[in-house]
């Protein structure tokens, strides 16, 4: 991520274990079960977790890249916490569960990434972003939310509220309980959006990756996407007077989706 976040650059599928995958998946349906109605309306799943919600392995075209993965979970915050003061909310159930601030490698305080150990199976890592509050905001910086909760500042995570879809997860949380949660997912749109200002100029082979699994080389996946949201629901559909409308840089970076979305091998 970005920040003052230290870890290791990981540019192929060999460096993503299935494992860690596996403990951010339980990971979220963990929060979902701790933060509940928070999760639909004013939390959204951003970042590498998106493509396996979207697009399950099992509906992938023979031949098609599977995404390699991902070692944290990425929530997006709705900026309207900032003024709702919800965000106390968010932070004392987190707290509640057994969540705490997480320090990088430097022994420094990372307050936008708060951590859980889990049963033998390591720490799993949640990161929080959430849109520029002004045209002052510098991306990459912090806002601050409390003494130790704070969020990444990310011009594009308002889209993801714009274009989203929910998801039924099924599974085992951090504490090994079988738990059924539904969750608010970015949508393709959004996720390429956000994924837009990393991959322009700075093509890597896990972004390829990334490209190909949403998109495919002939847009294979992109197709099956209505396959696999027939166990979503859409929650809301972008337009002109939309609420993404108004944020910094939402027409550099709609116009950027568009042409991903039009031509779906491209970069």
């Amino acid at each position: 991520m970005v920040g003052d976040i230290v870890a290791p650059l990981r540019r192929t599928a060999v460096d993503y274990d299935e494992g860690a995958t596996r403990l951010i998946e339980s990971c979220l349906l963990h929060v979902a079960t701790i933060l509940g109605d928070l999760m639909r309306d004013s939390i959204v799943v951003v970042g590498g977790l998106v493509p396996r919600l979207l697009i399950p392995r099992g509906i992938l075209p023979p031949g098609a890249a599977v995404h390699p993965g991902t070692t944290d979970l990425d929530l997006g915050l709705r900026l309207a916490l900032l003024v709702e003061e919800r965000y106390r909310e968010i932070s004392r159930r987190l707290r509640e569960a057994g969540f705490e601030m997480d320090v990088n490698d430097a022994g420094n305080r990372t307050r936008q990434r708060w951590r859980r150990g889990s049963r033998g199976s390591g720490l799993a890592r949640v990161d929080f972003l959430i849109p520029p509050s002004s045209e002052a905001a510098v991306p990459g910086s912090t806002q601050h939310l409390e003494g130790d909760f704070a969020a990444f500042v990310t011009p594009g995570v308002e889209m993801a509220f714009v274009d989203q879809v929910s998801v039924a997860l099924n599974g085992r949380t951090l504490d090994d309980e079988v738990a059924q949660r539904d969750v608010s997912v970015c949508g393709p749109a959004a996720f390429v959006v956000l994924k837009a200002p990393r991959s322009t100029g700075a093509d890597t082979p896990r972004m390829r990756t990334t490209s190909s699994t949403c998109f495919g080389t002939s847009g294979e996946a992109l197709r099956m996407w209505p396959v696999a949201s027939a166990r979503s629901r859409p929650k809301s559909k972008g337009g002109p007077g939309h609420p993404g409308a108004g944020f910094p840089g939402h027409g550099r970076r709609r116009a950027i989706a568009r042409r991903k979305l039009s031509c779906p091998g491209s970069g």
